[in-house]
């Protein structure tokens, strides 16, 4: 691993990435084998400044799932509602942790319980018929309380004792005072803007509340490449991601692409001001990770996806991974097809590769152009960078990870 004055390449990314697209504060961490390095920008940013590490969480709590069915405490293939899940939640805690139980994607309330937001989702229809893949935050609720049926103790206390502290991270749940503070940027070339996120501890498998350094989600990305048969159970596929738009497959917590030379796992935190991101190579026994302090809008050109975007790249060669090969496939369904309203959002047809996407609700307020990658797969007209792709799959829209049934 290059030390720290022959990464400038990558610093400079990032401090082109963070003035370019709005983001006041980041850190970077690049490690190889058992080295690891932090860049820093921001005035209040140093190594040590905490951020929102977000949906990354998830990765953890999957963990410590696979180490209490190490220990005996639970069974990965019974039924939630036998092991403390409640009893609305036929599922398996693996059916749940790879997102194929059909179930909705919903936050609690700030202050709801742990208890009345899962039995709250249990009474809630299906987004589609279980077996297909859907990203949903709420069955992570589920797997705390199994969890804490299970091992004794909820995520957050387990995360700290069996992850954290034998790790010698230094990641915390409540909000810590000398945490980067987020903000949000709605269009290219705007100005951050402050803003606040609170939510409660229903929520924190699923990653509401995790503040982490990048070198803490190193330390937890040398645990996953030593980790033994867990760990590479946690990575194994569990299904196959629609249309190969933001990822190829999902594992037990993790995203996994498969391009080509471009081999990887991990995934990204997203909480209304702060954008994160892991992402571990392991034929490379490597691992980039990027905590920013911004978040942008959902199809690119702003905030901390578009930093990811720019800066990816210039870390590649440091960390001895090649470029993605992206997918390719046939011509698809005729966009006329494809054209109809999918929750909060419209999709209209526009010529015979590119459609319209218009969802004022997600803040998309004006229609904008998508053109055809392959297959049924679309991405914005200008390739912006840090934008979500689009995917169809029968009856779905997949908006990134979170999928949308089609009206009527």
């Amino acid at each position: 691993m290059p030390q720290v004055e022959s990464i400038e390449a990558a610093a400079l990314a990032l401090r082109e990435g963070c003035a370019s697209f709005g983001v006041p504060g980041a850190q970077l961490g690049l490690m190889r084998g058992e080295e690891r390095v932090v860049v820093c920008v921001g005035d209040a940013v140093d190594p040590t400044t905490p951020f929102r590490a977000g949906s990354i969480a998830k990765a953890v709590a999957a963990a410590l799932v696979l180490d209490a069915a190490a220990r005996g405490d639970l069974d990965l293939d019974a039924p939630a509602r036998e092991q403390g899940g409640g009893d609305g939640w036929p599922e398996t805690p693996r059916t749940l942790m790879a997102h194929r139980s059909g179930r909705p994607n919903v936050l609690p309330a700030d202050d709801e319980s742990l208890t009345a937001f899962t039995d709250r989702v249990a009474a809630m229809p299906l987004v589609h018929p279980p077996g297909r893949f859907s990203y949903s935050n709420a069955v992570w609720s589920v797997i705390d309380r199994v969890l804490e049926h299970s091992a004794g103790s909820g995520f957050e206390q387990l995360a700290v004792q069996r992850v954290f502290e034998p790790l010698g991270m230094t990641g915390r749940f409540e909000a810590p005072a000398d945490g980067a503070p987020g903000h949000a940027v709605s269009a290219p070339g705007e100005a951050p803007r402050p803003v606040s996120f609170a939510a409660g501890p229903a929520a924190s498998a699923a990653g509401s509340r995790w503040w982490a350094t990048a070198d803490d989600l190193l330390r937890f990305a040398r645990s996953q490449l030593d980790g033994g048969p867990a760990a590479a159970e946690q990575r194994r596929r569990h299904a196959d991601v629609p249309g190969r738009g933001f990822a190829d497959g999902w594992a037990l917590g993790w995203a996994l692409w498969d391009r080509g030379p471009y081999q990887a796992f991990g995934w990204s935190g997203y909480t209304s001001g702060h954008l994160a991101f892991l992402r571990i190579f392991p034929e490379q026994d490597a691992a980039l990770a990027l905590l920013t302090n911004c978040a942008g809008p959902l199809l690119g050109g702003a905030g901390g996806s578009a930093v990811f975007d720019h800066v990816a790249p210039a870390c590649w060669p440091l960390l001895g991974v090649r470029a993605p090969v992206f997918p390719s496939g046939g011509p698809g369904r005729p966009v006329a097809a494809l054209a109809g309203a999918y929750g909060p959002v419209t999709v209209g047809a526009m010529g015979d590769d590119t459609l319209s996407v218009h969802a004022p609700a997600m803040g998309i307020g004006e229609p904008v152009a998508h053109t055809r990658r392959h297959d049924d797969t679309f991405e914005t007209r200008t390739t912006r960078l840090g934008g979500m792709s689009l995917a169809f799959d029968d009856d779905l829209l997949y908006f990134g990870p979170f999928a949308l049934p089609r009206a009527g």
